[in-house]
């Protein structure tokens, strides 16, 4: 969980702005937004149980493919199509 706005309480632990948290298993989240609110980005899933090999923004399974991802990079094949952007 990253906090990225405002502040907020979980449990006992506040959370302030621009703070990661590491969540434990279980089915709940409790989670109080502080006196201005919060925004936060809340990722779950599984371990893949795989090799991690990260640089910089790429996280990859080996080094071969973190070298194969920086030249894709370079070379300018990593983004063919730029994301719409929604707003409310």
């Amino acid at each position: 969980m990253y906090v990225f706005e405002g502040d907020a309480s979980l449990g006992d632990d506040l959370l302030p702005q621009h703070t990661f948290a590491v969540l434990t298993r279980g089915n709940d989240l409790y989670l109080q937004a502080g006196e201005n609110g919060t925004r936060f980005i809340l990722v779950a899933g599984r371990s893949l149980s795989e090799p991690i090999v990260q640089y910089g923004p790429f996280v990859m399974n080996s080094n071969d493919e973190i070298h194969q991802a920086m030249m894709d990079y370079r070379d300018g094949k990593l983004v063919q199509k730029k994301a719409a952007f929604i707003s409310d």
